[in-house]
């Protein structure tokens, strides 16, 4: 098996885009998908592409009462990264935003007491 890439680039245009992307919105955000190698057809591409469109459909967090929060469903997908800021601490990217490990601890306190499950993937699996 190979892996599929496709980076997923965009520009902001609109001004409440152009706010996002400077407060820490990525401006890449990547998939990627298992195949055969040298077989690449029409079928891998268009499950990369339905694969795509359910990842960016859903958003994770959301803005309120007290800043950045973790969405009503209480569910939270992204990709762990090294924050070259933090001595290397993890660096969060949920819904294309950089989530540092302080950040994310306070999105967390407003479920003192509540379980978790924490499931780490390959990024070519979906979660």
């Amino acid at each position: 098996m190979s892996s599929i890439f496709a980076p997923v680039c965009w520009r902001p245009t609109s001004p409440s885009m152009r706010s996002n992307f400077a407060t820490g919105i990525r401006p890449v955000t990547s998939f990627r998908s298992l195949g055969n190698p040298g077989k690449i057809n029409s079928y891998c591409i268009g499950r990369l592409l339905e694969k795509m469109r359910r990842a960016l459909s859903v958003k994770h967090l959301k803005n309120g009462d007290y800043g950045l929060q973790i969405s009503d469903q209480g569910i939270v997908r992204g990709r762990i990264e090294w924050d070259k800021h933090q001595d290397g601490r993890p660096l969060l990217v949920i819904d294309g935003r950089e989530i540092n490990w302080d950040q994310f601890g306070s999105m967390l306190m407003s479920y003192e007491g509540w379980q978790f499950k924490l499931t780490i993937a390959d990024k070519s699996e979906e979660l």
